[in-house]
């Protein structure tokens, strides 16, 4: 999800009307090379990145009940818009 937000930034700011930017992308496996996406942005904390209060939208696809739906409320809490898949 990160690489296609990447690779498509300025195809998905004209659609919605405004910049897109990855703030973050919470990760079990920091190690792992991911082409396309800045190291800076790589995290193992997902909790400390859906409690930053600048965040519009958080994208979840971790998949199952937990820890999915507690991260979703906390980033409601924070005043983000979620998005999961």
């Amino acid at each position: 999800m990160a690489r296609i937000m990447t690779t498509h930034a300025a195809d998905l700011a004209a659609r919605i009307g405004a910049p897109v930017e990855l703030a973050g992308v919470a990760v079990r496996r920091p190690d792992k090379v991911r082409e396309g996406i800045d190291p800076a942005l790589i995290t193992t904390d997902a909790t400390a990145l859906v409690k930053r209060g600048d965040l519009d939208v958080v994208i979840e696809v971790i998949g199952g009940i937990e820890p999915a739906r507690t991260l979703i409320t906390t980033a409601f809490a924070h005043g983000a818009s979620v998005v999961s898949a």
